[in-house]
């Protein structure tokens, strides 16, 4: 960073109000910050604090709710000069979008078109702002692709953004981002829905951005570990308001607010050695709840007008899932963890091997077998929290109708006896009673990751899947997750698979844990053993790549 530089984006204090409610509390409330060129600036705080409103002020994105009632948003543009972007009409605002300013949203699958290729959407920013034709956007938007870690980049831009997993999508929405080397980098928690060995060259991919064209970065992140590696800079937002601004590394070493310290002491800790692991752990059982053996699932792409394709996304899967503790099970972005609990669910088809499930009753079956009723039955036993909560609840109904509709569906309680049950699963999960009325698009990602994990325990599961469930959460609420977990399985009984790319919470939280990799699992035990000294070379090199916050 250049400290002579005059900076690319100047927020001068800046607040956000309601549009109806000029005289409501502001969601952000008199911020002032700054970005110099090659300088990155993490914005940290919990779900609700204003962070991702902030950044959709800069693009002038806000919703229609909400608007900005104070201070000003000036930005060093070389097509328009300084500029104060709150004044600037959307005409001008859409010549910066993607050009000078490009935007890592949080959730990629609702900011891509289900009906148009990734190529054709992640090229129209260079045909919108650049002199490329197709061919060479093409090319470029390849080689995007590549550095950030997908697959066959080529073939890649045919495909649809419903092939692509949550972990791939999110790539996709950065190379987007990146694409015509932007002046300043708005990144919505761009490593929320990554493994840790993509996040690292996505993490590399960003810095490397910077130093090549001296573009600023505002990062919005509740990763700590994540801020301060990518950071120059920290700012900590709490209900709308900066309450701690430093260089990263000195602010994450001696906090001075109260707010950032606890922050700190919310990270998920790992035990401090196996003896303290097995004191945490559920008591040792030979009780299999679930036991998979020898499966095997692929998948069909092509149509009418392809030609059909299989391909193999699970070999010879076998796993013993013991009742009352909780399953870790990581690996990278595509590995096929989301496929396995989908297929143990019942809700996608597999080719080959038995899915046997033993409810508490002792009554034992292979869903494999199930029928429709069979598996409604099945379903009030087993549990699954969506990866994607933006995707998962359905936004014409409000929260309160969301939670009772299980607990009505499967004949649990009345009505009104649902209607109680689900404000105190709410409460339990960190929200309060009076946001039953409200509609999911009221909330943040992390708050509507909580509503999903709140309507999957309301029917009281004995089998729970959780697909990334704390992906989207701020470490406070994570540490509340996390103790809700634990309590949950000591006081039902209950027993969790945690589909995660977050190694400390895996640590901190999993009693066993299986490693997954290429649609197989590589390595399995306890999850002591495992983090303490792994055997397989992959999961060496998944430990290796993770993300560690250094206090020292």
């Amino acid at each position: 960073m250049n400290e002579t530089s005059p900076p690319i984006l100047q927020l001068d204090r800046l607040t956000i109000g309601l549009t109806r409610e000029p005289e409501a509390k502001a969601l952000v409330n008199d911020l002032s910050l700054s970005i110099a060129p090659s300088e990155a600036l993490a914005l940290v705080g919990e779900s609700g604090s204003g962070k991702s409103l902030t950044s959709l002020a800069v693009m002038g994105l806000l919703p229609k709710a909400t608007r900005v009632t104070a201070g000003r948003i000036g930005f060093t543009s070389d097509l328009l000069g300084s500029v104060d972007l709150v004044q600037e009409p959307e005409k001008q605002l859409r010549k910066l979008r993607g050009s000078e300013i490009g935007l890592v949203f949080q959730e990629p699958m609702s900011a891509f078109s289900m009906v148009h290729t990734i190529g054709d959407q992640l090229c129209e920013p260079l045909r919108l702002h650049t002199s490329m034709n197709r061919p060479q956007a093409r090319a470029h938007i390849a080689e995007l692709l590549d550095r950030v870690g997908i697959k066959e980049p080529k073939r890649a831009l045919d495909r649809y953004p419903f092939e692509f997993s949550g972990g791939m999508l999110q790539r996709a929405m950065i190379a987007r981002a990146v694409a015509c080397s932007p002046k300043l980098i708005i990144a919505d928690e761009p490593t929320t829905a990554l493994d840790v060995t993509v996040q690292a060259q996505v993490l590399e991919l960003l810095a490397g951005l910077q130093r090549e064209v001296g573009a600023g970065m505002l990062f919005i992140t509740h990763d700590l570990a994540v801020a301060s590696m990518v950071a120059d800079r920290l700012a900590v937002l709490r209900h709308g308001r900066l309450v701690e601004e430093g260089p990263a590394k000195q602010t994450l070493r001696a906090p001075r607010h109260g707010y950032t310290i606890a922050l700190i002491n919310a990270l998920p800790k790992p035990p401090a050695g196996p003896e303290e692991a097995a004191a945490q752990a559920a008591p040792p059982r030979s009780d299999i709840v679930l036991g998979i053996e020898d499966l095997c699932v692929s998948y069909r792409s092509g149509g009418a007008m392809r030609r059909s394709v299989s391909t193999r996304v699970l070999s010879d899967i076998t796993l013993a899932m013991k009742r009352g503790s909780i399953l870790g099970l990581v690996g990278e972005s595509g590995s096929g963890k989301t496929t396995l609990a989908r297929a143990a669910l019942g809700l996608i088809a597999s080719q080959s091997g038995a899915i046997r499930y033993r409810r508490r009753d002792d009554a034992a079956f292979d869903v494999r077998r199930l029928n429709g009723p069979g598996l409604k039955r099945y379903w009030r036993s087993a549990q699954m929290v969506f990866q994607n909560p933006y995707a998962s609840l359905n936004p014409w109904q409000t929260v309160e109708e969301t939670l009772i509709e299980p607990v009505v569906q499967h004949g649990l309680a009345s009505r009104a006896e649902a209607r109680e049950r689900a404000a105190d699963m709410l409460e339990r999960c960190g929200l309060e009673r009076d946001m039953l009325r409200r509609f999911p698009h009221a909330f943040s990602g992390g708050q509507r990751q909580r509503i999903a994990i709140a309507r999957a325990l309301v029917v009281e599961p004995e089998l729970l899947f959780c697909d990334e469930p704390l992906s989207a959460l701020d470490v406070s609420t994570q540490a509340r997750i996390i103790d809700l977990l634990k309590d949950l399985r000591d006081a039902l009984n209950l027993s969790i698979v945690l589909i995660t790319h977050d190694l400390a919470v895996t640590a901190a939280l999993c009693d066993d844990v299986a490693v997954m990799h290429g649609g197989r699992i590589v390595e399995t035990g306890r999850g002591a053993d495992i983090f303490a000294a792994p055997q397989h070379t992959y999961t060496q090199r998944l430990f290796d790549a993770a993300p560690k916050l250094d206090l020292a």
